[in-house]
């Protein structure tokens, strides 16, 4: 009955148009923005202007058709400013006939760039499973009075991959999948958390209480947005490049499925004309595996754009980088490393760009290649000077990372609306 032509990829802020598909019974269209009606079409053209507003924030948008005495024909929607998948994977559960116990799942995935994923990687509540087939995974022998999280990751190429997530058990009865929330916490020093089952009634959305299906110790996505000032600074260091014993460079040792990875962005870009594919503006490293020597190595030997410091876009690549760290539904960061004090940010604040992160639940730290700055533009900078600032830097990150947890909340919800009631012990949101 509807659908919508224009897809909002990447990060958009401001006025936009909207084009939509409509079905010749349908007499109008409502559409609204997080739950407030925006506009209303009568006829064709079926268009009209979305304001996002100033600062980047995730929003849902809906567009409703009605027939001509107002009943509704369908709906449909899309989340903007939030990570959209260049890959997509969905689970379908099989059941014993006489049980109804779940026996098998079959995967189904699509990725126009490459059809066939490099590898499959299956968990059944943080348990590998044997994949044989990755069409079809057997699921082992569990309580069916417990629900349970099974979990494909697929890798189509270094750069694209994506996950599949089902819950099944309880007393979800015959739903084959219920659509997710993942959230991000910080469990306090010495706490631990409970079962899922123990953790009902500590989150909410707007209010309505949140249930908890599933808490995952998940590996971690760290993206370090480079301001341009940096490379100046690390040109002079250069010969202090780690090599081995026989004087050879260290190698880069690439990321893998499962493992905690990292990516770097500049924040330079080839034109400005294309917002909604916010994402090619931005060149973004390889991944690799995420510790304090690889850290140090990739410093070292990143090529910097030649781009002018002064026409870079921190604040935009900011946004787009907490984006990429929360695709995948992973524990998270973002490092802003600084080489002065980053004030050239283009259309997102600072102020903007962190509460974008914050909205995102990804923590955003701020580091200086100069050593401890307190008045960037950024706010107070910690000191990681090149080399031996990093070992003194990077511990707090990686404590902080050991520290989150994901939560998987039933339903599909905004992320900024999410929070933990009094309920909540020894945890907090990450961001």
């Amino acid at each position: 009955m509807i659908a919508f032509e224009t897809l909002f990829l990447g990060l958009l802020i401001g006025p936009q148009s909207v084009r939509l598909a409509v079905a010749p019974e349908v007499a109008s269209v409502e559409l609204r923005l997080d739950g407030e009606a925006v506009a209303t079409l009568a006829g064709p053209p079926w268009q009209a202007r979305c304001d996002f507003g100033p600062a980047p924030h995730p929003h849902e948008l809906v567009a409703i058709a009605r027939d001509g005495a107002g009943i509704e024909l369908g709906r449909a929607q899309q989340r903007v400013n939030l990570p959209r998948p260049k890959a997509e994977a969905h689970w379908f559960l099989e059941r014993d006939a006489a049980t109804r116990q779940v026996t098998a799942a079959r995967l189904a995935w699509e990725n126009l760039e490459a059809p066939t994923p490099r590898r499959v990687n299956v968990t059944l509540d943080g348990v590998a499973l044997r994949v044989s087939d990755p069409g079809r995974v057997g699921i082992p022998a569990h309580d069916p009075g417990t629900i349970h999280l099974l979990t494909a990751e697929l890798v189509f190429s270094d750069h694209v991959t994506t996950r599949a997530d089902a819950v099944f058990g309880g007393d979800l009865g015959e739903q084959a999948e219920t659509r997710l929330t993942a959230v991000p916490v910080r469990v306090d020093d010495g706490a631990a958390l409970p079962p899922a089952a123990s953790m009902q009634g500590w989150f909410t959305a707007g209010g309505r209480p949140l249930r908890v299906v599933a808490v995952e110790t998940a590996p971690a996505d760290l993206v370090i947005v480079l301001d341009l000032e940096v490379g100046a600074g690390l040109r002079t260091s250069r010969r202090r490049l780690k090599t081995d014993a026989a004087g050879q460079l260290l190698a880069l040792n690439p990321a893998r499925a499962g493992e905690d990875r990292m990516v770097a962005i500049f924040p330079t870009f080839d034109t400005l004309d294309r917002g909604a594919e916010a994402r090619r503006l931005f060149p973004v490293s390889d991944p690799y595996e995420l510790h304090l020597g690889n850290l140090e190595v990739l410093l070292g030997r990143l090529r910097f754009p030649g781009a002018d410091p002064k026409s870079q876009l921190l604040g935009n690549a900011v946004a787009i980088a907490g984006l990429r760290a929360a695709a995948d539904n992973r524990t998270r960061a973002v490092v802003l490393l600084l080489g002065g004090r980053g004030c050239a940010t283009g259309s997102v604040t600072p102020e903007a760009a962190s509460a974008f992160l914050a909205d995102l639940h990804v923590p955003l730290l701020v580091w200086s290649l100069a050593g401890a700055v307190e008045d960037t533009c950024w706010g107070p900078a910690a000191a990681a000077t090149w080399p031996k600032g990093l070992y003194a830097t990077f511990p707090h990150l990686r404590s902080d990372l050991d520290r989150q947890r994901i939560v998987w909340l039933e339903g599909a919800h905004l992320p900024q609306r999410i929070e933990l009631t009094g309920a909540a012990r020894g945890v907090r949101i990450a961001r």
